[in-house]
């Protein structure tokens, strides 16, 4: 059994007398505008319920795993991970700071937390033992995945601890790590795996710990950008080369989090490319005069694909004035084409002109046929098509 399994119990009766209430049906009829019904809350959890035990049992040689929450984060895939990392499972041990007894509950692999007797005291060491919960709860489940029968478990007591509970999804995994390293701190001073996850970051005199990078990425399908390109943007977007600012990162942990996701609309997968081996010297103070060449040739290029691009839209697209509406060149220039190519007889386009002027007298010499425009327009064209397919060139 399973607290997904196990669903409360419905009340039956009435538990306020003062007021309307739900009862059996009475009446032949009801009118509809006297009644309804109404969701109780409108920010239910959705409970994934959990498949037969039979189907639960771990397979021999396959890794057991924490089960995905209905609330969205990564929190379950990212423990789990750090578990497979022999250097992050250490580091999540603690092993200088254990209890003698971790309690026990049927439904701890399940996300219901293992309920510890509430000694009232003035003892500080209880208070202590409640802060570093976070430390025995990531015990608990390195222990788990370690040696469990069951396929899966659940990380929902992790997340439920304080000063990880009321974070925004979106910032769970980071605070999740922080908070572990501040317990753990506390409990062990001179730990020297306590800062396992933290990223030190520099700007200027303005430094922070970072303990899950978050990396927004674009999909670009077939040519989606590598795990540089996106970091890159992450830690020097808004900031140009020649800026005399300095962004660098002080440290790099033994083990960085990295949390991807898409940037913007809906779809499936990221489309980064991640390579074998990741180097993190060029975000170095070390290399920062090396990366601030290469990122003023970046903005140098980007600068000329930009024009590159800018031209090819004006040469793709025409519009009459600010308010009209973008014509394609192309078919703009075919639809006039073949208007010159099908006029009657041989007839001759000119401009009109002013009589007694300059223009007027030149004019017998500058008539032109309907198929001679036809022909200067289909010329047109082909210089427009060359043009564009130079500089999709270029844009490759």
């Amino acid at each position: 059994m399973s607290i997904s399994e196990t669903m409360p119990g419905q009340e039956v009766g009435v538990t306020d007398a003062t007021g309307a209430h739900f009862g059996p049906a009475t009446e032949a009829y009801y009118d509809n505008e006297k009644w309804a019904m109404t969701a109780a809350r409108t920010h239910a959890q959705e409970i994934l319920q959990n498949p037969d035990p039979q189907y639960r049992m771990r397979e021999k040689g396959i890794p057991a795993f924490l089960k995905p929450s209905p609330a969205g984060h990564y929190v379950p895939a990212l423990v789990t991970i750090l578990h497979a990392i022999p250097m992050a499972r250490e580091a999540l041990l603690s092993r200088d700071y254990v209890l003698s007894d971790y309690g026990k509950s049927d439904e701890w692999w399940d996300g219901l937390p293992i309920e510890s007797p509430q000694i009232f005291n003035l003892d500080p060491t209880i208070d202590e033992l409640e802060r570093e919960e976070i430390v025995f709860e990531f015990q608990r489940l390195m222990a788990f995945l370690d040696e469990t029968e069951r396929a899966y478990g659940s990380a929902d007591v992790l997340v439920n601890i304080d000063g990880v509970r009321h974070v925004q999804t979106n910032d769970v995994e980071a605070r999740l790590l922080q908070v572990w390293s501040e317990s753990v701190t506390r409990a062990i001073p001179d730990y020297e795996m306590r800062t396992m996850f933290e990223t030190a970051a520099c700007k200027e005199l303005n430094d922070r710990t970072i303990y899950a990078l978050d990396l927004p990425v674009d999909n670009v399908p077939d040519s989606g950008p590598t795990l540089y390109d996106a970091l890159d943007e992450a830690i020097w977007t808004g900031f140009k080369a020649s800026d005399d600012e300095e962004i660098y990162l002080e440290r790099v942990p033994e083990v960085l989090v990295i949390k991807a996701r898409r940037s913007g609309g809906r779809g499936t997968g990221l489309g980064i490319k991640i390579p074998a081996t990741w180097y993190p010297d060029r975000y170095l103070k070390e290399s920062l005069a090396t990366t601030k060449e290469m990122r003023l040739m970046k903005e140098s290029v980007m600068n000329e694909i930009s024009k590159i691009e800018h031209s090819q839209a004006n040469l793709a697209k025409f519009q009459a004035h600010a308010d009209a509406k973008l014509i394609d060149t192309a078919k703009l220039l075919g639809v006039a084409k073949a208007h010159f190519e099908k006029p009657p007889g041989n007839q001759i386009f000119q401009e009109p002109v002013q009589e007694g002027t300059s223009e007027a007298a030149d004019s017998a010499s500058g008539l032109l046929s309907y198929s001679e425009i036809a022909e200067q327009l289909q010329v047109v064209a082909e210089r427009v098509s060359q043009k564009l397919k130079g500089r999709s060139i270029l844009l490759d």
